[in-house]
């Protein structure tokens, strides 16, 4: 039966199956001209262009003319080579280097403007009259990017063409559903927008005030002069090594000792919790013992990214152990000193060259810290704290309702 197992129901419609056609039925595909990046800006120009990476990594199912990640094309180029797209046709991405490849969206087009499609695109106007943004939503779920998935060739870069996605299958309701579906999905869409907006709003924020915070100029009523002494000079500091060959060591047994990895620090947060893998004992000759209120420091990969240990355990040689032995720090103070820009431009000056790839102990010990008396450090510790729970609530909240749209997005289509 082509009914989902969630849909609106409809007066006198509740037991209708949805319609079922062809790609190739449904719409004809419009000519466009490939235009290279060099050939777009983001400040003016002839028309706006829809360029596939644009669908990849920026746009959302239903885009609107006026969106500012709509590049331009120079007012050098010839419009009259693109054909005009108009509100409701459809531009998907025939190229990708994953699975996204397909990606789609529905175009709204303001009168008097023109926007175009671009390089790798496919642009595809409707036959038949669709609800506003259905098949903006449609085209992106799962029951269809399911028939795309057995069309895809290429092995890195995936490619999809004309020829084999005119024979997939559409599905839709009656066009009333189709409203209450694209209603939804449209309300869902803008309560993730505006929770985006607002975890963009508040890292500006905590920006702000780590800048203001350690260049001295909010003080919080403190007037005591800050301290400034060598890294060296107030914090013990030790680089992590590994038993070779690793393999050898690795153990499930329950007296194995954390192998802590770059892995293991959160995405989220600035605590490392737990470990995924152990060594056995007789690796911590050649490893170096860490334990739970410690700090680590990532000296490779995202350099210079600090972390209190919650878990005692070992550590390889892609991290240095920084340890507050004179308790001259607060430790959640001493996480946002360590991750501020006054330090991390110590870094770059230090090493001598523009950008460090990776940090050493001897680098790290030279760095100049500026810090306050303690009471001055567990203020500023704790507004820092409460402006991150406050990012970490917004951005599960965020994730809440991604899940929610995902879930959905699966029950609602055929």
């Amino acid at each position: 039966m082509n009914k989902p197992l969630n849909r609106f129901y409809i007066k006198n419609d509740n037991a209708i199956n949805w319609s079922v056609a062809l790609f190739h039925e449904v719409f004809d595909f419009l000519s466009s001209k490939p235009i290279s990046r060099d050939q777009l800006n983001y400040e003016a120009g002839v028309c706006k262009n829809i360029h596939y990476g644009d669908i990849l990594t920026k746009l959302p199912s239903i885009v609107e003319y006026n969106s500012p990640i709509i590049p331009y094309v120079n007012s050098d180029i010839d419009t009259r080579l693109f054909s005009s797209l108009n509100s409701g046709d459809i531009v998907i991405a025939d190229t990708a280097e994953d699975y996204m490849v397909g990606t789609a969206v529905e175009v709204s087009v303001n009168d008097g403007e023109v926007i175009t499609a671009g390089l790798h695109t496919m642009a595809c106007r409707p036959k038949i009259k669709f609800a506003k943004s259905y098949l903006g939503y449609y085209l992106n779920s799962p029951a269809f990017h399911n028939q795309l998935k057995r069309l895809v060739t290429g092995s890195k870069v995936l490619a999809i063409n004309k020829s084999e996605i005119i024979n997939t299958v559409i599905k839709f309701p009656s066009f009333e559903e189709q409203q209450k579906i694209a209603e939804f999905f449209t309300a869902l869409d803008e309560k993730i927008r505006i929770k985006r907006a607002h975890i963009m709003q508040t890292e500006k924020l905590k920006t702000y005030v780590m800048k203001q915070v350690f260049s001295g100029q909010m003080r919080f009523g403190y007037k005591v002069k800050w301290t400034e002494k060598k890294f060296k000079d107030v914090l013990d500091i030790e680089r992590g090594s590994s038993p070779r060959p690793i393999s050898k060591y690795l153990c499930d047994s329950e007296d194995g000792l954390n192998w802590i990895k770059i892995g293991d620090a959160p995405i989220k947060g600035n605590r490392i919790t737990s470990a995924k893998e152990k060594i056995l004992p007789s690796g911590l000759k050649q490893s170096r013992m860490v334990h739970k209120g410690e700090l680590l420091l990532s000296n490779s990969m995202s350099f210079g990214r600090p972390y209190i240990l919650e878990v005692d355990g070992c550590i390889h040689d892609g991290w240095l152990v920084i340890r507050n032995h004179n308790n001259i720090f607060n430790l959640d103070f001493l996480v946002y000193l360590l991750a501020s820009d006054e330090v991390k431009k110590q870094y770059k000056k230090l090493a001598g060259h523009g950008v460090v790839s990776n940090l050493n102990k001897d680098l790290v010990s030279e760095v100049i810290l500026r810090y306050p008396p303690l009471n001055e450090q567990n203020t500023i510790a704790q507004m820092l704290n409460s402006v991150d729970n406050k990012i970490a609530l917004q951005k599960n909240q965020l994730e809440s309702l991604e899940k929610l749209k995902k879930a959905f997005m699966q029950r609602m289509f055929v």
